[in-house]
């Protein structure tokens, strides 16, 4: 259950740094 949890939020993560990347070269 805790794999499952950990590889859950490193997903989410990544989604979310993903997302403020391309948020980041968008406005540029």
């Amino acid at each position: 259950v805790f794999l499952v949890i950990q590889l859950f939020s490193v997903i989410s993560f990544i989604s979310w740094f993903n997302n403020c990347m391309r948020s980041d070269k968008h406005k540029k």
